[in-house]
């Protein structure tokens, strides 16, 4: 079977989104398939940009989770437009633009308690970002939390999920020679254009 190519009859991105990122999640080894580049922009001007998971997509955008207090989600604060980037090998590249929003209470309660309990425990002890002294400050928070809530584990207030909601998706495909594909697709209101490029 052979990575899906470009398929232009498809009207909305997300399904070319789909048959790649599927195609990538079964056939490649590929250690975290709903890995991401997120780029954003702080008050300054400055980008930054790391790499995130991806949890849920859909039509509507892309979901992840983090602190509210970290450096991305201040950024998002500030500046709601984000770019975000997949690589796949055997040369395969979606860059998309968009906005992003947090999702409600209600959603991030959902996935929160979904999580292991361990990976709970660590939102709920990280100051994400800030300065540590030692690991055993860490450690020591973790095992607090734990004594602390032997049963359910409430979300931290300041800990939950963004949307991307896209507004434009580039579909790349290397070629030999730099002879490479590639097709944008451009929200306009409840549709998509789509423009084929240079390489």
């Amino acid at each position: 079977m052979d990575f899906p190519k470009i398929d232009e009859s498809i009207s909305h991105p997300i399904e070319i989104f789909s048959q790649w990122f599927n195609y990538a999640k079964e056939n490649l080894s590929l250690l975290e398939p709903t890995a991401a580049t997120l780029a954003t922009v702080d008050s300054d001007g400055q980008p930054s940009c790391r790499v995130i998971l991806i949890k849920e997509f859909s039509p509507e955008g892309f979901v992840f989770y983090t602190n509210y207090d970290s450096p991305k989600a201040q950024d998002i604060q500030n500046n709601k437009n984000i770019a975000l980037l997949f690589y796949y090998d055997l040369g395969r590249q979606i860059r998309i633009q968009g906005t992003a929003k947090k999702v409600s209470d209600t959603i991030s309660d959902k996935y929160f308690h979904s999580r292991p309990r361990a990976s709970q425990i660590a939102s709920s002890a990280s100051l994400q970002s800030q300065p540590l002294n030692a690991y055993e400050d860490f450690s020591k928070r973790v095992s607090e939390l734990e004594s602390k809530y032997p049963d359910k584990i409430p979300r931290p207030e300041n800990w939950g999920g963004y949307i991307i909601e896209p507004s434009r998706f580039e579909f790349w495909v290397r070629g030999e020679h730099r002879i490479h594909d590639r097709v944008v697709y451009q929200k306009k209101g409840d549709n998509w254009s789509k423009t084929r490029l240079y390489p």
